[in-house]
């Protein structure tokens, strides 16, 4: 609707399958929900700027840090 009335650019992003999406037969893996939730939560802090450590592998913003690696 966004787009179309209010010329607002949108992005749909979520889990499930589309074609049973808001019919009666809806259902969502938990692993899609799971998976969705950790996209959305990096995306998130990646946009702030903020920095995460996983595997010991330093990210910040597009940019991995490798401890000992010289970068």
């Amino acid at each position: 609707m966004l787009t179309h009335v209010g010329e607002t650019p949108a992005i749909v992003f979520g889990p499930g399958v589309t074609e049973v999406a808001h019919y009666p037969n809806e259902y969502i893996l938990l692993d899609n929900v799971f998976s969705t939730a950790e996209i959305i939560a990096l995306t998130l802090i990646q946009w702030c700027g903020m920095e995460t450590e996983q595997d010991g592998i330093t990210q910040s913003g597009n940019r991995e840090t490798i401890p000992g690696n010289g970068n």
